[in-house]
């Protein structure tokens, strides 16, 4: 796999950065404009470095306030969805069920369906998009929480005959760990690498894995005594109204970053203005 042009430009290897992005470049596409995409990331480069960054200045700046605010949003949404809470407790879930599907069973059907799903993802995020990616992803992800939080509301609370939807327990499982990784956990490395500028890109990411791993922390902490306290239908739909929120959110603030570049990212978000004029200095030079 090569390095990214970015980062061999970044380390001043103009030479290495050109055969990465020949070699990244679409097959149609020609000398003149490979040559153009790397003035410009040299341009994007340029403008960020001579405004690195420290993580005081990253918080306090309000040219990062959005991408920060995208990012928290995102985070929020992958994270608070149950996913690390419901891969621990898989079997206990599917032995509090009346599932006709044995914890044992479903655990090796729950594992086996993460790797393809993984790779759906992959086709389709430049084919489809981010934000309509993680819009399916988190309407699908809502949808089998819901139904798993019906299913648990019908056994454990209204004490109903659950006999002929003892199937919901391992299929919204199963929907669920499909939906998640097709867009709601796997988008958000992705955003993370392109909302964020590479002069604040270190301590970006390094505030987005402490604020993740709390999250996650905290999720898996609470997961029980709220299961014990009122119910485990009320753990799902209120992993369910965080998708469904996350739905909302990535509609509303996210914007499309499917085939821009770097740079158009960020002027889109607003930060840039003077890009166009680095890059004219930069092709004057070389």
């Amino acid at each position: 796999m090569p390095e990214s042009p970015y980062y061999l430009i970044k380390v001043g290897a103009k030479a290495a950065a050109r055969d990465s992005l020949f070699r990244l470049a679409r097959r149609n596409e020609d000398e003149a404009s490979v040559k153009a995409r790397l003035s410009e990331i040299e341009a994007t480069i340029q403008n960020d470095m001579l405004n690195k960054t420290s993580m005081k200045e990253f918080l306090k700046n309000p040219l990062y306030r959005k991408p920060l605010f995208i990012m928290t949003g995102i985070k929020i949404a992958s994270l608070m969805n149950g996913g690390q809470a419901i891969e621990s407790y898989m079997q206990t879930i599917i032995a509090s069920s009346e599932s006709i599907v044995s914890p044992e069973v479903s655990s090796i059907i729950f594992g086996v369906i993460q790797l393809p799903a993984a790779f759906l993802t992959s086709q389709l995020i430049d084919k489809l998009g981010r934000k309509p990616l993680l819009f399916i992803s988190t309407s699908g992800c809502a949808v089998a929480l819901i139904l798993e939080g019906i299913y648990f509301y019908i056994q454990d609370y209204l004490h109903g005959n659950v006999q002929y939807i003892s199937w919901i327990p391992t299929a919204g499982i199963v929907v669920f760990l499909i939906m998640s990784p097709l867009g709601l956990t796997s988008l958000a490395y992705v955003l993370m690498g392109e909302l964020f500028p590479i002069n604040i890109k270190e301590s970006a990411v390094t505030l987005m894995t402490f604020f993740g791993v709390s999250m996650a922390f905290t999720v898996s902490k609470f997961y029980q005594p709220v299961s014990d306290r009122w119910g485990l239908y009320t753990v799902f739909w209120i992993f369910g109204g965080v998708c469904i929120s996350g739905c909302i959110f990535a509609w509303l603030f996210l914007p499309e970053t499917k085939g821009k570049s770097f740079s158009d990212i960020q002027i889109k978000l607003k930060r840039k203005k003077n890009v166009e004029e680095v890059q004219i200095e930069i092709i004057q030079k070389y």
